[in-house]
């Protein structure tokens, strides 16, 4: 079990002073990728009375319950909104659809011919900002951090109608057809803006972007399409809110991380497991606080080998500003002693 001796109103507040008073934590707060999930028995059955994993998603009440979950069981230092990042396509007019054991499906999938129709149907989102405020209502001063997908991450989806990880026909329509895919991509980066922004207004307390699929872009489209999207939806943010955290996490960019955090005006850079922790110590901005960047696989597999990655890192990053999280997100099948080991690992 976990230890109960924790300072719970320290906690609380832990993730907050870290970002925003830029105080380094011993230990640090935590919070994990995906941590409400089909991992813990009690998400499950909920889930199970569900026809729809989207009409899951668009039920407050229910969305709410398993958002707090992993508080519950946890005292994690942050809870997540319990959503998707497909619920952006889904407003702009796709149908989404999560097929057992194959993942997301996407109709119709968007070409040259057909993205032009697409438009933004911003009442289908409603429901996650009353989840929201569900939340905020119960959480008293833990933070609640609202999210979305990235543009290019989003547009691999909507233009393949599912996860390939090859994206021929994303960068066919993108070499193509340069013009309409630029439109394409406007279009994604306002529903991305006045999402976040109105999530914020529902009273998320900071927003993460993921970019699931930065990592299939080449060094000639990076700007194009990782570091510009990303970048203007941040700045539309900023102008209506300039004190609300922002976490990027531009998953399995390698290098490239120096250029994104160079770059991007954000607070806490999110560090995928692929990441040395030396070298981003030795190459990514002082003044940014790090997130991450334990392996998911080291999670699942738990035991000793976890408290030694998890000792690792808290060493390596003893003097830096940080979050601890995972490279990726919770593993379905990960016993919940494991996580009941990270944690107590870190706040022992």
């Amino acid at each position: 079990m976990i230890n109960n001796n924790y300072n719970l109103s320290y906690m609380n507040n832990i993730l907050w002073q870290t970002i925003k008073d830029k105080k380094k934590s011993s230990p640090p707060p935590i919070w994990l990728m995906r941590q409400a999930g089909r991992y813990l028995p009690e998400y499950r059955a909920i889930r199970k009375t569900f026809p729809s994993f989207m009409s899951f998603c668009y039920t407050p009440e229910k969305a709410a319950e398993v958002t707090l979950q992993p508080l519950t069981r946890f005292n994690f230092d942050a809870a997540i909104l319990f959503s998707d990042i497909l619920t952006i396509p889904h407003a702009l007019n796709q149908n989404v659809d999560f097929i057992q054991n194959e993942g997301p499906h996407l109709t119709p999938a968007l070409n040259a011919e057909n993205s032009s129709l697409i438009s933004y149907d911003e009442n289908k989102l409603n429901p996650i900002y009353e989840t929201i405020k569900i939340c905020k209502s119960k959480l008293n001063d833990t933070p609640l951090i609202g999210f979305s997908g990235a543009p290019w991450t989003l547009l691999t989806y909507m233009i393949e109608g599912k996860n390939t990880r090859n994206y021929k026909k994303t960068f066919d329509f993108l070499k193509n057809n340069p013009k309409k895919f630029e439109i394409l991509l406007k279009k994604t980066i306002i529903a991305c803006s006045d999402y976040l922004i109105k999530q914020i207004k529902a009273g998320v307390d900071l927003i993460k972007i993921f970019d699931s699929w930065a990592a299939y872009v080449p060094q000639e489209y990076f700007k194009l399409l990782i570091i510009e999207p990303t970048k203007q939806i941040i700045k539309n943010i900023k102008v209506l809110y300039p004190d609300v955290p922002i976490i990027c996490f531009p998953k399995g960019v390698g290098k490239n991380y120096i250029q994104f955090c160079q770059e991007m005006p954000i607070d806490v850079i999110a560090l995928d497991h692929t990441i040395d922790l030396e070298w981003a110590k030795a190459n990514l901005p002082d003044d940014l606080t790090f997130q991450g960047n334990l392996d998911p696989e080291t999670l699942l597999k738990g035991g000793n080998d976890l408290i030694e990655a998890t000792e690792n890192i808290l060493e390596t990053l003893h003097d830096k500003r940080f979050i601890f999280n995972l490279g990726h997100g919770v593993i379905k099948e990960t016993p919940i002693e494991n996580i009941e080991l990270l944690i107590n690992t870190i706040r022992k």
